[in-house]
């Protein structure tokens, strides 16, 4: 019998300002650009833990209870 997977919802891709007004990430990615300035983006989980890698991002967030992944780019900040 073939495993069934289940299906999670896709990651979520939003600006920085709408980031920032609910969450404070936006803040957070702005230090982190200015911290790196060789990174174009930046992964966020729902928990507040950052990503240089979004594949990273999601297995991560696979242990948590909202699995929504953040991405802000740099010329968002």
């Amino acid at each position: 019998m073939a495993k069934t997977q289940k299906k999670r919802p896709p990651a979520v891709e939003a600006t920085a300002e709408a980031v920032a007004t609910t969450t404070g990430i936006g803040e957070k990615a702005a230090e982190l650009f200015a911290d790196h300035p060789g990174i174009d983006e930046f992964h966020f989980t729902t928990d507040g833990t950052v990503f240089f890698l979004r594949v990273n991002a999601i297995n991560h967030s696979k242990g948590l209870e909202n699995k929504d992944v953040i991405t802000i780019k740099r010329q968002e900040v």
